[in-house]
């Protein structure tokens, strides 16, 4: 918006709504949710077929479609909760999966990922 149409409409801009500040933080906390349950379903398919199996069960939730999908099932209120369940997961696998994988893009996509979220 112009200055001009600030003037004209008598908008003030003192003040922000507190509906908007709080839209852009779960947005941002989605955008973070859809982010991580893509790492892990790159994480499953990058897996041998027997790790797959056997880590598959744990995170059906994020495999299933695409992370847009999951990410549009989790209503505003558990968003915390499911970030916190994808960081637990993640920890889990960085460590069972370190042995296997430490040379491999996968323990590296997850180390990366779980230290910046």
């Amino acid at each position: 918006m112009t200055d001009e149409q600030l003037a004209a409409f008598e908008i003030k801009t003192g003040k922000q709504r507190t509906d908007s500040t709080f839209e852009a933080s779960n947005i941002h906390q989605m955008d973070r949710l859809q982010l991580l349950a893509e790492v892990l379903q790159r994480v499953n398919r990058m897996l041998k077929d027997s790790d797959q199996e056997k880590y598959g069960e744990a995170d059906a939730a994020y495999l299933k479609g695409h992370s847009e999908q999951y990410v549009y099932q989790v209503k505003g209120k558990n968003i915390s909760a499911h970030l916190r369940q994808i960081g637990v997961f993640m920890q889990h696998l960085l460590v069972a999966l370190q042995d296997a994988y430490a040379e491999d893009p996968v323990d590296k996509v997850l180390e990366c990922v779980f230290g910046e979220y």
